[in-house]
């Protein structure tokens, strides 16, 4: 099974078209909390990584493919487009 990680929170917060705040208030977090997991700063747990896949309504493949675009941004250094 795969897992959301937390630089790939901003990336679907844009294409849902929601803020942290929004998305903490759905899920019952801070927005301090999701602001942490994007930066890095703080590990996404397997219950709120669930949390977000469910939120999301992602497949194994589609949080697959969004760790690969991650990725592939990351090693170009066009990690602060993310």
């Amino acid at each position: 099974m795969s897992t959301l990680k937390g630089d790939h929170l901003k990336i679907l917060r844009h294409m849902k078209g929601i803020d942290q705040k929004t998305l903490a208030e759905a899920l019952g977090l801070n927005q301090s909390t999701i602001c942490r997991c994007e930066l890095g700063d703080l590990n996404l747990g397997k219950r709120t990584a669930q949390k977000l896949s469910d939120y999301f309504a992602l497949t194994d493949e589609e949080i697959q493919a969004l760790d690969q675009f991650v990725r592939t941004f990351k090693s170009k250094k066009w990690d602060a487009a993310i």
